[in-house]
Formats: C-alpha cells, structure tokens, sequence
C-alpha cells in the first residue's frame, strides 16, 4: 500500500483478533466504496484500506465502532490536493 503512495491508509482488524468473516468484508467494501484499494492480509486477519481523498469522519467512526484501526496515513502536510490525479503524466 505504501508503495502506492496512498495519502491515507487504514489497517482494520477484529476486536476479537480474529480472521476477517463474510460480514465483515462486506461491512468494510460497504463503508470504503470511495476508497482506491481494499487488500486482505495477514493470514485473513487485517483488512489494509488505501485513500487518496480525505477520509469523511463519518466513515471513520463507522469502522472504529466494529475494527481496531491502525493509522498510516502521511502526515497533513505531505497529503496532495485530492483533486489532482496521483502518478498523472500531466504538464502542470
């Protein structure tokens, strides 16, 4: 995900520690539609997430009520402007 170069990048993971059920991938495709990548990992107990836009708050809450999440975004001021395509072959 890192070498993405994603602005925000979310590890989601059970309370309980356990593996990532059909429920719960469905809840995390369900709240992250707006996000670039969903990956499972870590022998189907971390959902990584991967952003380019800010992340509502809204949407955050809903993932901290159900996951463990570990932040691993950049920091504020290395985030680019969302609007402008990332990796992008433009003349700026």
């Amino acid at each position: 995900m890192r070498t993405a170069n994603f602005n925000y990048i979310f590890v989601l993971r059970r309370k309980d520690g356990g593996k990532m059920d059909t429920d719960d991938r469905a809840f995390v495709r369900g709240v992250t539609g707006g996000f670039n990548r969903r990956t499972l990992s870590d022998d189907e107990k971390a959902v990584i997430v991967g952003s380019n836009p800010r992340v509502p708050d809204e949407t955050l809450q809903m993932i901290r009520s159900r996951f463990e999440v570990e932040d691993f975004s950049k920091p504020a001021n290395e985030i680019q402007n969302s609007n402008v395509p990332a990796n992008a072959n433009m003349n700026r």
